[in-house]
């Protein structure tokens, strides 16, 4: 015979509510199920807790209903469960689970204010917001590592309007932007959006080219990993290249384009001083 084990206190509570996963019935959420999971990985990690510190948040604190930490979180859950259209907020926002996963009783916020909480951030939150990566994969990291190999990836992002930077990309046949991704194993590091008409290593050598303080905004990720890990870092590390982009090593930290890997000594022949 079956034996059930019952456990209603998985998820915390709400100020004094309990909440409670039973198969009783009453009041049924939709589909935002997983938000009370998202909810749990955000508690461990608070990775949306340091970001919404580097939001900015001009609003006259005595007429906010929604903090900058409760949209963000409801932007990024809302993406994480399938609603990546800010219209679907105007019935999301009041879904039991997602207002429980936020924290609030109250409805959550609708698609017009997300809108607004979007357009307010600018090029230095950016920065700021790929500090809380690069900030959170360091402090992952128990010991230094004996390697770094940062990999480069460009890739689309399929626009269904006429969005600004959207453009026809003939590789992937479609109207789409092209952002640039830098993991480090499988931890991301950098997600740049950039319009679909340029080439896909553009901007890719100011990784480390750059300074810290220039305009490309995540060009501090080589510098930050330098400053941490540098002196244990092996100077043989492997690099990976692709077609017509070159490998660029900086005291032993390898940027990767793509998937062809070669020895370390093959890609220093080919790097510019």
């Amino acid at each position: 015979m079956t034996e059930c084990t019952e456990q209603f206190e998985l998820f915390g509570k709400v100020g004094r509510a309990r909440i409670e996963a039973t198969f009783e019935g009453g009041d049924i959420s939709s589909d935002a199920g997983g938000a009370l999971l998202l909810r749990q990985a955000e508690r461990r990690f608070g990775l949306l807790a340091a970001a919404a510190r580097c939001l900015p948040d001009t609003r006259n604190p005595n007429l906010i209903r929604h903090t900058r930490l409760a949209q963000l979180t409801q932007r990024v859950f809302g993406i994480a469960l399938g609603y990546e259209d800010l219209n679907d907020h105007e019935h999301l926002r009041e879904d039991w689970a997602l207002r429980t996963a936020l924290g609030q009783r109250h409805e959550a916020s609708s698609a017009p204010t997300l809108c607004r909480f979007e357009n307010a951030m600018e090029r230095p939150t950016a920065v700021a917001l790929h500090g809380v990566l690069l900030e959170h994969f360091i402090r992952r990291q128990a010991t230094a590592p004996t390697e770094l190999i940062l990999d480069l990836d460009a890739t689309d992002d399929l626009v269904h309007g006429r969005q600004e930077g959207r453009f026809f990309h003939g590789y992937y046949d479609s109207y789409c932007f092209l952002p640039l991704y830098v993991f480090c194993g499988e931890e991301l590091l950098v997600s740049y959006l950039r319009p679909a008409n340029i080439d896909a290593a553009h901007h890719a050598a100011a990784v480390v080219k750059l300074p810290a303080d220039s305009d490309v905004p995540w060009s501090f990720v080589a510098t930050s990993l330098k400053k941490y890990f540098v002196p244990a870092v092996r100077p043989d590390s492997e690099a990976v290249i692709g077609v017509g982009v070159l490998p660029t090593i900086v005291a032993g930290v390898v940027l990767v384009p793509y998937d062809v890997v070669v020895p370390h000594s093959k890609c220093a022949s080919v790097v510019a001083p």
